[in-house]
């Protein structure tokens, strides 16, 4: 069984990974975050898991992982969270409200229904660059961990100043077609915007 210790270990390399070099490692929480949830979810209500200190502690690690790189995951996080407002103490005082977690779960929902356009979404969540629709399915998300995982292998030395987004989309796309994914950069979905 996991220990309190064993997650506040786990929470602070998530956040590490994260913050760390122009946020170079953040494709490491694409696992490591689902991985604590799950074993956070699995120990009792109470104390220091109380559901209060849950939910706050999942929506510290959410906004440590790009939620669109692994939306299933996420969504199931969220679900999860949301149900256990349910079992609040009265007294109990958090950040996070209702509200936001039934927001952010009909954002991936929408996300992953295929039948809502991706420009449409983009325009009702406020983003302004077009992405890549392979990006919503499930062979994506299921290999994109490994892609990246490559990809900051063979980037590891390159210097991150202007135009490494080329040298990192060219990468990725190059260990997502290795993998049976053809995807366009964001340059590529987007040819009237400027990328440095």
């Amino acid at each position: 069984m996991d220990t309190i210790e064993e997650l506040a270990r786990l929470c602070k390399q998530i956040n590490d990974n994260w913050r760390e070099n122009e946020n170079r490692n953040g494709w490491k929480n694409l696992r490591l975050v689902p991985d604590v949830a799950n074993r956070l979810t699995a120990m009792p209500l109470e104390g220091e898991t109380s559901a209060a200190n849950q939910i706050e502690v999942l929506s510290l690690m959410l906004d440590c992982v790009d939620e669109l790189s692994i939306p299933r995951q996420v969504l199931a996080i969220r679900k999860y969270q949301l149900s256990l407002f349910d079992q609040l103490e009265p007294e109990a005082e958090i950040e996070v409200t209702r509200e936001e977690v039934e927001h952010e779960i009909k954002r991936l929902e929408d996300y992953l229904d295929l039948s809502i356009p991706m420009e449409e979404w983009c325009k009702t969540y406020h983003k302004h660059l077009l992405f890549d629709p392979v990006e919503r399915t499930l062979e994506y998300e299921t290999i994109i961990y490994e892609a990246e995982e490559e990809v900051a292998e063979k980037l590891k030395n390159e210097h991150r100043g202007m135009g490494f987004c080329f040298s990192y989309w060219a990468t990725l796309g190059t260990a997502l077609a290795k993998r049976g994914i053809e995807w366009r950069s964001p340059s590529q979905m987007n040819p009237r915007v400027h990328f440095d």
